[in-house]
């Protein structure tokens, strides 16, 4: 590895992660940190799925400048919602703004404001 690219790396650890296998094997060292400090199992297996989801979305769909570790503390300040976690009574039926992100790329359209001042899905160009 060059010089260059270990400055690189050193400054953002996931400039080194390009690949699915390299954002696995990232993924899953992050949740056995999380499963050394809390001996939490459940806690570390979806701590390791939502790293590669929110890892994988600033890799595929967003500007190269974003994959840095801000853009993923970006990303997981968005899965957090103050009230979704509150009751199982309502955790289905609210989206965060990190739900709503992941809805548009699997369905092609985005959440907009439509004349009257509702809200609605429209086509998007993700998708």
């Amino acid at each position: 590895m060059s010089r260059d690219r270990i400055a690189t790396v050193i400054a953002n650890p996931l400039a080194a992660v390009r690949s699915d296998a390299e954002l696995l094997d990232f993924a899953a060292h992050c949740a056995q940190s999380v499963r050394e400090d809390s001996s939490d199992e459940a806690l570390a297996e979806s701590s390791r799925k939502l790293i590669v989801a929110v890892t994988a979305l600033l890799r595929d769909w967003f500007p190269a400048s974003d994959y840095t570790p801000l853009g993923t503390t970006t990303l997981l300040s968005m899965a957090l919602m103050r009230g979704k976690y509150d009751s199982k009574a309502n955790f289905s039926c609210r989206k965060t703004p990190l739900d709503l992100m992941f809805n548009q790329i699997e369905s092609g359209e985005k959440y907009v404001k439509d004349v009257s001042g509702g809200w609605s899905w429209r086509k998007s160009s993700l998708g």
